[in-house]
């Protein structure tokens, strides 16, 4: 059986006692927004998009690239060889097979969040594959195959829970595949 309030004294308690409640949870919202502010936005923006573009572009020996048009230029990034955005500019897919890209993949590669392809089959890249690919959460595509890669798999790989096609052919990789990419 429900009770209901006697006087306006209480239907008064009882509506300040809610407010009071919603008051202390939208406070409480407010703080982990502020402490986590990757949450409250899209992570990023296209200005970080371009920078980790540059820095890959910058470490893997872009001027010597056989397809670079328009990197590093202020042009949109869909306008840049290689690389598709959509509609809020933000880079979708990298398509840069046989590109003579050499040199080491840069961690800054991982800050492209909405990242869904990543295609670099058949280039001299070396070095490890940065953990840090394990950032890129709405990655299918993963074509690192006929490189000079060294090194293990990352297990970070396995955060890719949309991974469709995992190409790492033709490489110097060592060690075992990690639990969560079999």
């Amino acid at each position: 059986m429900q009770r209901h309030p006697k006087n306006t004294a209480q239907l008064l308690r009882r509506g300040s006692l809610l407010m009071t409640c919603g008051a202390s949870l939208l406070y409480l919202f407010a703080l982990y927004i502020f402490v986590n502010p990757g949450i409250a936005v899209a992570q990023g923006s296209v200005e970080d998009d371009r920078n980790a573009l540059i820095a890959f572009y910058d470490s893997t020996g872009g001027d010597s690239w056989r397809g670079n048009v328009y990197w590093k230029s202020d042009k949109p990034l869909d306008q840049w060889f290689g690389v598709f955005t959509d509609a809020d500019g933000r880079v979708t897919e990298l398509h840069l097979i046989s590109n003579r890209l050499s040199g080491e993949i840069p961690a800054e590669l991982g800050n492209l969040p909405k990242l869904e392809v990543l295609s670099f089959n058949d280039n001299r890249l070396t070095g490890q594959i940065p953990s840090e690919l394990g950032n890129l959460v709405n990655l299918k595509v993963l074509w690192l195959g006929g490189n000079r890669l060294i090194g293990t798999i990352p297990a970070e790989l396995g955060n890719l829970v949309h991974l469709e096609e995992l190409s790492l052919h033709t490489n110097q990789l060592t060690g075992e595949i990690p639990t969560a990419l079999e």
